[in-house]
């Protein structure tokens, strides 16, 4: 039985209701940005990252085909990392479902680590930090300092002011040791506990979460206009899939 560094999962099932619009009704993950589909920008920078030895992607029902469809002509250097399964009705069953895909093949892999499609600039650095840091903890995630004011608000009231010192923005990718992670979410399953990342499920389950610097860049696009800034990102040309971010991008916290 083999041994596996690093296996991925890239969580891209969603429906991306409040993108339709602009989306044309296709899933966000597969509109383009820059005439390429957004998924294909954060796999890519995975799946040629020399530590990662496998990546699940998770997508619609319906839409296997044609995401292998698009990996093979963006990507085809990487195409035989890559497996395309259907995802869940929600993204923790997506990532459930590539779980116990991955603990079924005949690979054993020690740490997995996971990212939102909808997050095109994540970036090689990154990912080295995140699996720097694995090899001292169980679970880490990516994280910002805040640099807005904090409210607690009420009947759209100001309640109370919270120290933003305290707090931070957590993005994708997060990773962990991968037993744990399986285990984490069949908990999880079992307990009927929804949470809205895999940082929050392995809290859920008992265990500390590391947090590295990330990148105020590697925004998610969810919204209309995450499409636009994203869009005017790839414009000034820094951005293209797979290349690796200059250390000035990265946040300490």
């Amino acid at each position: 039985m083999n041994v596996s560094r690093a296996v991925a999962i890239l969580v891209a099932a969603g429906q991306g209701e409040r993108l339709a619009q602009a989306t044309a009704g296709r899933p966000k993950q597969f509109s383009e940005l820059a005439e390429i589909p957004i998924f294909i920008w954060s796999l890519t920078t995975i799946a040629i990252h020399g530590q990662i030895d496998q990546v699940i992607v998770t997508v619609p029902s319906g839409w296997q085909n044609e995401a292998n469809e698009l990996i093979a002509k963006y990507i085809p250097q990487a195409k035989r990392k890559i497996s395309i399964i259907a995802g869940g009705k929600t993204r923790q069953e997506s990532v459930w479902l590539a779980l116990e895909e991955l603990s079924m093949a005949n690979i054993v892999p020690s740490h997995v680590l996971i990212h939102d499609a909808v997050r095109p600039f994540v970036t090689t650095d990154s990912i080295d930090l995140i699996l720097e840091k694995l090899e001292q903890c169980e679970a880490v995630t990516i994280g910002l300092p805040l640099s807005d004011s904090i409210k607690r608000i009420g009947k759209g009231q100001i309640i109370e002011d919270l120290d933003r010192n305290i707090f931070a923005l957590v993005q994708t990718p997060q990773a962990a040791q991968f037993d744990t992670m399986l285990k984490a979410h069949r908990h999880a399953r079992v307990q009927q506990h929804q949470c809205t990342d895999d940082a929050a499920i392995m809290k859920f389950f008992g265990k500390l979460v590391s947090i590295v610097p990330g990148s105020r860049l590697n925004l998610k696009i969810t919204e209309p206009e995450d499409l636009l800034i994203a869009q005017a990102l790839v414009e000034t040309n820094k951005w293209q899939p797979g290349k690796i971010a200059m250390e000035k991008d990265l946040v300490s916290i």
